[in-house]
C-alpha cells in the first residue's frame, strides 16, 4: 500500500503552489522517490499483501471461535455469524480483512476475555 501512497502523496504535491510561485512540480523532481518499473508489478504486490493479511485475520479469527466453540455472532443488525464451523467458514471468506480486523477479532478476543 506503500506505493499507492507515494502516488497521491505526489500527485497532492503536484497540484499545490510553493509560497515563491515555483510549483512543487518543478521541485518536486530533486525528491521524487523511484517508482516500480509497472504499475501491474505494483498491483500484483499489493494484491499478493492482502491476501496474505486476509488469510492471517482468517486464521487468527478461526482459532477464537474455535476455542469458543463456533459461537453466534451478532455483529450489527445486518451483520452476523451462525453457530457451528460450518458458518464461521462461509462468512470468514465472504468477509473483508477490514471488517475482520477492526470488528470480528476484536470480539472474539473480548468474549475470550469474559471467560477467564
Amino acid at each position: 500500500m506503500g506505493i499507492y501512497l507515494d502516488l497521491f502523496n505526489k500527485a497532492v504535491q503536484d497540484q499545490q503552489v510553493c509560497i515563491d510561485g515555483v510549483t512543487k512540480h518543478e521541485t518536486h523532481e530533486l525528491y521524487e522517490s523511484p517508482l516500480p518499473s509497472t504499475d501491474a508489478d505494483a498491483c500484483d504486490d499489493y494484491r499478493m499483501y492482502l491476501l496474505q493479511s486476509k488469510k492471517l485475520w482468517q486464521g487468527l479469527c478461526l482459532e477464537y471461535a474455535e476455542a469458543l466453540g463456533w459461537p453466534r455472532l451478532g455483529l450489527d443488525s445486518y451483520r452476523s455469524v451462525v453457530s457451528g464451523a460450518h458458518g464461521w467458514h462461509i462468512y470468514l471468506n465472504r468477509a473483508s480483512v477490514v471488517e475482520l480486523k477492526n470488528h470480528v477479532a476484536p470480539t472474539l478476543k473480548d468474549l475470550i476475555k469474559e471467560l477467564t
